[in-house]
């Protein structure tokens, strides 16, 4: 425990805390601010109990504060602390199904990896630990899953490069393409690809992303951070999706389209930005 998670720790004895940003949705969050534009996020979150700020907005808070010089560096700095021990706790064998087909030259994480019943896994495909495969899938050559994404923070301390503390999660007849790379999840959110998704070859699934049932995913797509597709969506070759937007249901992303913003359900949209074209 350091001198920040004491501090709050002993400001609320009896409660377990949590650890995220301004929009946090886990009760008795600690978070930090450095940018006056979270300001009014913070002090509507009804879940946030303390924050982690400089001595210019410690005052416009409600919630108790702690003053540092770097907010971005102390916080990190205390999530890199947390994730890691939880990782070491959480540690336990990998545990492959009898009836899976894995090849002899794959390389498996030997710790908190779970592949599940007739899951094919085929050569040379990597898989870190904290990865969870459903029954019937199947993971083509040259993939990688479970590995950090990249979230780096620039500091006064220089830059300090975040744990990720979340896993991936492929659930039933899935299928990963080749050369497909899935980073685990982060910010206490797990990387997710739901029941029946089809992935191209050389896809790109960022942290903490959460792909819809029966999505199509084609060749060169990259999806980034936080990312939200609802069912039965397809995604053109050579989409890029930005982080946090989300996308809904029954909706056709076209060929290179650059999606900047969320959308609805039952659209195709195309473009650079992408925007509506049509209404299903």
């Amino acid at each position: 425990m350091n001198k920040i998670d004491n501090y709050f720790c002993l400001k609320f004895p009896e409660l377990e805390l949590n650890y995220g940003l301004a929009n946090s949705d886990k009760k008795n969050t600690l978070t930090y601010v450095c940018d006056e534009k979270y300001i009014d996020i913070v002090n509507k979150n009804k879940n946030i109990i303390g924050v982690i700020t400089t001595r210019e907005f410690a005052d416009k808070f409600a919630s108790y504060c702690y003053i540092t010089t770097d907010p971005v560096f102390d916080f990190w700095s205390l999530y890199n602390l947390i994730s890691n021990k939880n990782l070491i706790n959480s540690r336990s064998k990998s545990y492959l199904s009898e009836t899976s087909e894995i090849s002899q030259f794959s390389c498996i994480a030997p710790y908190n990896v779970e592949i599940g019943n007739n899951t094919v896994i085929e050569p040379n495909v990597t898989i870190h630990s904290g990865v969870k495969i459903g029954d019937n899938c199947i993971i083509r050559s040259g993939s990688v899953l479970g590995f950090d994404g990249f979230e780096h923070k620039r500091t006064s301390q220089g830059i300090l490069s975040v744990k990720h503390d979340g896993i991936v999660i492929v659930k039933d007849r899935v299928e990963i393409g080749s050369l497909n790379s899935i980073a685990k999840g982060f910010s206490w959110q797990d990387t997710v690809i739901e029941n029946d998704c089809k992935l191209d070859s050389l896809v790109h699934i960022a942290h903490a992303s959460v792909i819809g049932e029966r999505c199509f995913i084609t060749a060169s797509v990259e999806i980034s951070g936080s990312v939200r597709i609802g069912h039965d969506c397809w995604i053109g070759p050579g989409a890029k999706i930005i982080n946090g937007v989300s996308i809904g249901n029954s909706t056709f992303v076209g060929i290179g389209a650059v999606v900047t913003k969320s959308f609805a359900s039952n659209l195709t949209i195309a473009g650079y930005p992408a925007k509506i074209l049509s209404k299903l």
